[in-house]
């Protein structure tokens, strides 16, 4: 949370600073409740770890709508809603372009769904994650866990061309968001196959 700072060069100064201070806990206040009717879900992990495949067999609903805007995203007819795309390769928030973030923010307070669900790297950063904690809304991560070499194999198995920098910089990533946000995530252990990962990830969605 904002610290107030208040300013004692004149009392002008001291007022103003107030004023922007109770204007910040009004737009919060305004967030946390018309955030209190949804979760989020977010669903990270390595570079081929299953994160897309998982989530598209864990949500069993039927697509009702699928939007272009603000961004790309997917309504079902169960009430779930999902940011991002459904695809084989580069699904999820993937699929959204790298800005997105602010219009996401924006637009999760005025989401009317009790689950809203998000895979990929493009929000997995924590950024995002303290925005969403600090506008009042569940939050729950869920960790799609692959030892390393296993992530590589299926990379290969699928025959992505993906720069090895870029690998190692999506795996410190992933590592760095567990440590911070330990006690928001959820672990799958994602070296089963792939109906067991999306039955967990359907029961920690869903109950």
């Amino acid at each position: 949370p904002q610290k107030m700072q208040w300013h004692y060069s004149s009392k002008r100064g001291k007022v103003r600073s107030r004023t922007n201070a109770l204007k910040d806990i009004y737009w919060r206040m305004n967030n946390m409740q018309a955030a209190k009717s949804g979760i989020l879900y977010y669903v990270i992990g390595y570079p081929a770890s299953g994160k897309t495949t998982a989530l598209g067999s864990a949500i069993t609903a039927r697509v009702a709508t699928e939007h272009t805007k603000p961004f790309k995203h997917i309504d079902y007819e169960d009430g779930t809603v999902q940011i991002g795309a459904r695809r084989t390769q580069f699904g999820g928030t993937d699929a959204l372009p790298f800005n997105v973030q602010p219009k996401v923010l924006k637009w999760l307070p005025e989401a009317e769904a009790s689950v809203i669900v998000g895979e990929g790297d493009r929000l997995c950063n924590n950024k995002f994650f303290n925005a969403v904690v600090e506008m009042g809304m569940p939050l729950k991560i869920v960790h799609i866990e692959v030892p390393e070499l296993i992530a590589r194999y299926r990379a290969w198995a699928r025959r992505y061309e993906l720069n090895e920098s870029w690998l190692k910089s999506r795996r410190t990533k992933v590592d760095r968001v567990v440590r911070t946000w330990q006690n928001y995530v959820t672990r799958i252990d994602g070296r089963r196959d792939a109906c067991a990962v999306a039955n967990d990830l359907r029961h920690c969605i869903y109950g």
